[in-house]
C-alpha cells in the first residue's frame, strides 16, 4: 500500500485488485487523493486511468465507504434461464 503521497506509488491498481488482499483501503486512499489533487494525477499515481478513478470517486460520493467494497458481478436478469418450474422436471 501506499503509505503517504509521494511522487510514485509502488502498487499497480490492476496488480492490487488481482491480489484482493486490502482492495479497500487501496481504493479509499486513491478517493481521497483524487479529491486534493483530482482525477487525472490520481489516476498518474495509482497507475491506473481516469475512468476508474471518476467510477470509485463517483460511488464513494453517492453511497459513502459501502461504494468502495466490490459488488457482485451477477447478471440482473438471464433470458435463458429456465423457470423453477420447467427445472424441476
Amino acid at each position: 500500500m501506499c503509505s503517504s503521497y509521494s511522487s510514485s506509488c509502488p502498487y499497480n491498481y490492476y496488480d492490487m485488485i488481482r491480489n484482493k488482499n486490502q482492495v479497500f483501503n487501496y481504493r479509499l486512499k486513491m478517493v481521497q487523493y483524487a479529491k486534493i489533487n483530482g482525477i487525472k494525477p490520481a489516476a498518474a499515481y495509482f497507475h491506473t486511468t481516469a475512468k476508474t478513478v471518476r467510477k470509485w470517486l463517483a460511488r464513494y460520493k453517492e453511497e459513502g465507504n459501502k461504494g468502495l467494497i466490490d459488488r457482485s458481478r451477477k447478471p440482473h436478469n438471464s433470458p435463458k434461464k429456465l423457470r423453477t418450474e420447467e427445472e424441476k422436471k
